[in-house]
């Protein structure tokens, strides 16, 4: 797990591979907030024989994501 930034709020990223039933997947995970405030969470798993295929889906959903208020 790596400490981050994420618009401006404290955040973290974890990528890292698991066994599945099939075969070995990878996932990563941006969860960021304020503590005592809300928390969001972005998180993308895949096969990791296919990661580079669905890594740009995490990087598009986590470019345009927006909370208001």
């Amino acid at each position: 797990m790596q400490a981050s930034s994420f618009r401006g709020q404290p955040a973290a990223v974890w990528e890292f591979t698991f066994e599945g039933r099939v075969s070995l997947f990878r996932a990563i995970d941006l969860g960021y907030g304020r503590e005592g405030g809300r928390e969001y969470d972005i998180y993308l798993c895949a096969p990791d024989a296919q990661w580079d295929t669905y890594r740009p889906v995490f990087d598009h959903v986590r470019d345009g994501f927006t909370t208001t208020g």
